[in-house]
């Protein structure tokens, strides 16, 4: 049984720290949540929770990709630029954006309002997203989700890093995504001053306990969850080749890998330096759980 948005197995702490969020944001503060972890562990599902119980709010949503590195705001692109090209020219004009020209880069939809993009001042393009962001909460509460920002291009990761620094007043949420120890360090050192000052909720999902498991994937959970550490998406990877085609290697403990954990974990390996895939390297060959002294 696959997790829903709605209903999360465990992640009571979790789930209290976004409903707490979301309440002060009604009552018209502010915040910034950071969600850290493995790949799998559910960081994503509880973006997709936060956004499911956000009743009230105007939900943006957002992820950056591995493939677009290179594309100057792409992550604000997908996350804003859907939602002003649905809004129309005419409510546009009704925002009353200070600098409209400013985003013209990264938000095509106001390219009629904005007449020529200005380029060149980053700074300029801040302030006028903190602007945009501001008045687009100013009719209803605005919760912004940002997935996978450890991929984002270094155009989105300055605004982004701005914007936490200096955070658009109002009624906005701003909560991200990210794979721990893989944050731009600009990134990473906004954050860590937002936690400083008390402005940051740090979530870092722990592994689902082998009752949590069984929830998520009912029987299977007894067999597979060794394998999988308790991570949620292997979880339900394994339970599900169990089921299917797999069924019989597993059965004979052949432990194929399916696609999905396979191509998860060449991402992960790919992005490792030489000398950490060495060790990894060793470690699989020394065996689990093994001495990091042995494997070095």
């Amino acid at each position: 049984m696959a997790e829903s948005a709605s209903h999360l197995v465990g992640r009571s702490v979790e789930r209290e720290a976004l409903a707490s969020a979301l309440a002060s944001l009604r009552e018209g503060g502010s915040g910034i949540v950071a969600i850290e972890g493995e790949p799998g562990i559910g960081k994503s599902r509880l973006l997709a929770h936060l956004e499911a119980t956000a009743d009230g709010c105007t939900v943006l949503a957002g992820r950056a990709s591995e493939f677009e590195a290179d594309v100057p705001y792409a992550l604000w692109t997908e996350a804003l630029d859907r939602h002003l090209a649905d809004a129309g020219e005419r409510r546009l004009s009704r925002l009353g954006l200070a600098d409209p020209a400013a985003l013209g880069m990264a938000l095509p939809a106001l390219t009629d309002l904005a007449g020529e993009p200005a380029g060149g001042d980053r700074h300029r393009t801040h302030r006028a997203l903190r602007d945009l962001l501001e008045r687009l909460a100013g009719a209803r509460p605005l919760v912004l989700c940002l997935d996978d920002v450890h991929w984002a291009d270094s155009a989105s990761v300055e605004a982004l890093s701005a914007l936490i620094r200096r955070p658009a007043s109002g009624r906005v949420l701003l909560a991200v995504a990210a794979r721990e120890g893989q944050l731009p360090r600009a990134l990473a050192g906004a954050l860590s001053a937002a936690l400083r000052e008390d402005r940051l909720t740090r979530l870092v999902p722990a592994p689902l306990s082998p009752g949590e498991a069984a929830e998520l994937v009912g029987d299977a959970a007894t067999t597979i969850y060794p394998q999988t550490g308790g991570n949620p998406f292997y979880l339900e990877q394994l339970a599900r080749a169990g089921d299917g085609a797999h069924a019989e290697t597993a059965a004979a403990e052949d432990w194929s890998v399916p696609p999905p954990v396979a191509a998860a974990l060449t991402s992960e390996l790919a992005a490792l330096t030489r000398e950490a895939r060495r060790l990894l390297d060793a470690a699989a060959v020394t065996g689990d759980p093994f001495e990091p002294a042995l494997a070095t």
